[in-house]
């Protein structure tokens, strides 16, 4: 019998539903959300501009390493630099891709949303 995975990584394409199928499995599954596009923003604003990505880098890495280290997590990430420690320690990988035109227009509602 197989066990449910306890660390997932969801990974893809911008606009592909890696965000709504992570947030989804944390959910059904009781286990905690990590979403590396938001740790990426978090330290983007806590860094002067113009930015500088291998200070971002510098400190992304660990954070990223130490988030991982956990016994479970489901985390959403397509940067593949924030989200080596991830792919090191996940017992399942699940990539999600579609066409470019319904990315195009889930990345253009997004932008929609955010912007209003």
């Amino acid at each position: 019998m197989n066990e449910t995975p306890k660390r997932i990584l969801v990974t893809g394409g911008p606009g592909a539903g890696k965000s709504r199928l992570a947030l989804t499995l944390s959910r059904r599954l009781g286990l905690p959300y990590i979403d590396t596009d938001a740790i990426s923003l978090d330290l983007q604003a806590e860094l002067p501009l113009p930015l500088d990505f291998e200070a971002l880098m510098a400190r992304r890495l660990p954070l990223s390493a130490e988030l991982a280290s956990g016994e479970a997590w489901i985390v959403d990430g397509s940067n593949l630099s924030a989200s080596l420690p991830f792919y090191e320690r996940a017992d399942s990988i699940c990539y999600l891709s579609c066409r470019w035109r319904v990315a195009a227009y889930r990345i253009l509602l997004r932008h929609a949303k955010l912007s209003v």
